[in-house]
C-alpha cells in the first residue's frame, strides 16, 4: 500500500466491501484473514487520500497485489483547474435548474440561515437524505515482530437516498461536475466545507439531467458545487 508518490501508507484501510478489512503496517503492507474465494472487490481508504476499488481473485497461491493512491489534493487541483473556466456557466446552470424544480436544492443563503459546519449536516437540510453511520470490525494481523495487532473498528459514514417509501440507495455523487465514486459524508469534508458551496442539487430516481445520472441504477444524483 503505497501514495503515487511511493511512499507506504501505514494505517490504511484495507478490506473486502461486505467482507472482512484490516490495516496496513508500518510499510504499508497488509493481509486479509478468511477472504472469501473468487472475484471480490477490494477497498482501500487512507487518510488525505482519495479512496480505490479494485476487483480482486481471492484465489491459493494468488501474487501480492500492490495499489497506489493519490493525494485529495491533488484530485482536487486537477478538478479545479479542468473546471475553473466553467464556473460562471455553471452557477447559471444551477439557477436554471432550481428554477425548473426538478430536484431540492440548497442555496448559500439556506446554508447562511442553519449554519451546518459539516458536509453532513449540508446533506440532512435535504428531505429524502440519510447519512447511515455503520461500523466494520477490523480484521486482526500481525506486524513484522509476531505482535497480534488489536482489531479496530472503522466507521463509514453512508450517503443515501431515499428510494421508496422502505428503500435506501447509495446516489451518484459529483463535484464541480465531476464523478466521484464512493464518497461518504466524512469524505466530503476534505473537498469543500459549508461556507465553500455555491448549491447543491439533489434528484431522486432518474430525475436528475441526464448528464449526471451513472447508468440506469435509478437511485439519484447529489450534484455538489463550490466556490
Amino acid at each position: 500500500m503505497a501514495a503515487l508518490d511511493g511512499r507506504p501508507l501505514a494505517s490504511a484501510d484495507v478490506g473486502i466491501v461486505d467482507g472482512p478489512h484490516t490495516r496496513a503496517n508500518e510499510r504499508g503492507e497488509w493481509a486479509i484473514v478468511d477472504a472469501p474465494a473468487g472475484t471480490r472487490m477490494l477497498e482501500v481508504r487512507a487518510v488525505g487520500y482519495y479512496p480505490a476499488r479494485r476487483p480482486v481473485d481471492v484465489v491459493d497461491g494468488a501474487p501480492p497485489f500492490r495499489i497506489a493512491l493519490p493525494t485529495l489534493k491533488a484530485v482536487l487541483d486537477t478538478v479545479r483547474i479542468t473546471a475553473a473556466r466553467l464556473a460562471d456557466r455553471r452557477h447559471s446552470g444551477f439557477e436554471d435548474r432550481r428554477r425548473i424544480a426538478l430536484g431540492r436544492y440548497v442555496t448559500p443563503d439556506d446554508i447562511q440561515r442553519r449554519q451546518p459546519r459539516t458536509m453532513a449536516e449540508v446533506l440532512r437540510m435535504v428531505p429524502g437524505i440519510r447519512i447511515d453511520r455503520s461500523s466494520v470490525q477490523g480484521m486482526s494481523m500481525y506486524d513484522s515482530t509476531g505482535a497480534l495487532v488489536p482489531q479496530t473498528s472503522i466507521v463509514d459514514n453512508r450517503i443515501l437516498l431515499r428510494a421508496s417509501v422502505d428503500d435506501w440507495c447509495s446516489p451518484a455523487i459529483y463535484v464541480n461536475g465531476h464523478y466521484m465514486r464512493d464518497l461518504d459524508a466524512d469524505d466530503l469534508d476534505a473537498w469543500a466545507r459549508p461556507n465553500d458551496l455555491l448549491g447543491v442539487e439533489v434528484y431522486a430516481g432518474i430525475s436528475a439531467p441526464a448528464e449526471y445520472q451513472q447508468g440506469m441504477t435509478g437511485c439519484g444524483s447529489i450534484l455538489i458545487w463550490t466556490k
